[in-house]
């Protein structure tokens, strides 16, 4: 064959392949493997991390203990205010009712008292006219009746 004999297998072939498999026992025992086991240890506790940490799970925990609180102050404090709204209309009520009741019976006193008033007048008007009458009577007459 003419030409270059790419399959010449000598001893310097042999040499470079035992150099290149020494080569990569060595790295893998002295860089790979403890890069792997450094990796794979980072890998775990960033895990971990991400899991979560205890203050951060309590201070969550806390976060919702304090917001079930609140909803049920707040349905409280919205109880109490309806309840006292309630009272508060009942007790407007009460006091329209008293003050209407009041009025009433202020007017029946005062129409009492006017009746009362024009009765006395109506009796002052008919005891004087008697009075008024003669003495009329006795100018138009001229003379003492």
């Amino acid at each position: 064959m003419g030409g270059i004999d790419l399959l010449n297998l000598d001893l310097s072939v042999v040499i470079q392949l035992v150099l290149f498999l020494a080569l990569v026992f060595i790295m893998n025992k002295y860089m790979f493997s403890p890069m792997v086991k450094v990796l794979s240890k980072r890998r775990q506790e960033m895990d971990q991390a991400l899991k979560g940490d205890p203050l951060e799970d309590e201070a969550v925990e806390k976060e919702r203990i304090y917001n079930d609180r609140l909803q049920k102050l707040r349905g409280e404090g919205a109880r109490l205010l309806n309840r006292t709204r309630g009272e508060a209309k009942v007790e407007e009520h009460r006091l329209i009712d008293g003050a209407k009741k009041e009025i009433s019976d202020s007017a029946v006193k005062s129409r009492a008292a006017i009746v009362k008033e024009m009765e006395k007048a109506k009796q002052e008007v008919s005891d004087r006219i008697s009075v008024l009458a003669s003495e009329v009577a006795s100018k138009i007459v001229g003379r003492n009746l």
